[in-house]
């Protein structure tokens, strides 16, 4: 976590901050550095998504009570994750759950996951999110599509999440034209296996002799040298020249080449050689 929202050295400011929203964590029993971390003075977090089991559970975890209470002192949003089911789930359902979290947890908003994007589902997003609102005026709402959806969804969250996937995908992704039309701070990305700075950017990496793991774990080897374009040449000649010698039964002895009289495939079943593909059995020498 450290290297992602640390300020790099040596990059000139833009006047546009960078904020994270993390999508959900284990248990704080499962890992508490983690959440300890969130609640780190001075990270720039916008949100962190609080999911007790698939949602709020079934009773208050004292647990995730006293990491949603350090987060909130942080000055971070915690949100309750909400599975819509991509619109599948009742309306009631959804509902109840939302009720939950907020009598329990003190919720600052909800993330609606696996959110749908079309525009047929629209009006029934809109009346979700009409009803979380009601439960809390100032709630921040999220919706989760992964992926870019119908431009109307844009009027009626606070955010979108418009991706959803590893780096490796991230890293070539495009964004929909209509998103030009909204503040950037709209959309949300959802982005895993983010790759570590190499040294010299971002945080100092440590003294070689704290690290775990040495930098030269294997001994350097003496690279062999490159061979010409005629030493290929040559090699490939020979290369040649002995495989035909082999396949005519030759043999070279002192310079001179001496004629056998027999073959070396001498069975029609085997495969032709190399340097007379169009036979599998080649005639012996008068």
């Amino acid at each position: 976590m450290p290297y992602l929202t640390s300020t790099p050295t040596g990059i000139a400011g833009t006047g546009f901050q960078v904020g994270f929203g993390v999508p959900g964590l284990a248990h704080p029993l499962l890992a508490p550095a983690e959440w300890a971390e969130l609640a780190r003075p001075g990270t720039p977090l916008h949100w962190v998504v609080l999911d007790v089991a698939g949602g709020p559970g079934t009773r208050p975890d004292t647990h995730c009570l006293e990491a949603a209470a350090r987060l909130r002192t942080a000055g971070v949003r915690v949100l309750g994750r909400l599975d819509i089911g991509r619109g599948l789930r009742t309306h009631g359902d959804v509902l109840g759950e939302a009720q939950r979290y907020a009598d329990w947890y003190r919720v600052d908003g909800w993330l609606l996951d696996r959110c749908p994007a079309s525009r047929e589902d629209l009006p029934a997003v809109r009346r979700k999110v009409a009803a979380l609102r009601r439960l809390r005026d100032d709630a921040h709402i999220v919706l989760g599509h992964g992926t870019h959806p119908y431009p109307g969804y844009a009027e009626t969250a606070d955010q979108m999440v418009t991706f959803t996937g590893p780096w490796s995908h991230y890293r070539w992704s495009q964004t929909a034209e209509w998103t030009a039309d909204y503040p950037p701070d709209r959309f949300c990305h959802f982005v895993h296996g983010v790759p570590r700075p190499p040294p010299g950017r971002g945080a100092a990496p440590r003294p070689l002799a704290r690290r775990r793991h040495p930098v030269l774990h294997r001994p350097i080897r003496p690279r062999r040298a490159r061979r010409s374009l005629g030493d290929h040449a040559r090699l490939l000649g020979r290369n040649r020249l002995a495989d035909r010698n082999r396949c005519l039964g030759m043999k070279k002895t002192h310079g001179s080449v001496t004629r056998r009289t027999t073959v070396v495939i001498d069975r029609p079943t085997e495969s032709p050689c190399r340097c007379h593909p169009w036979s599998s059995r080649l005639p012996s020498s008068p």
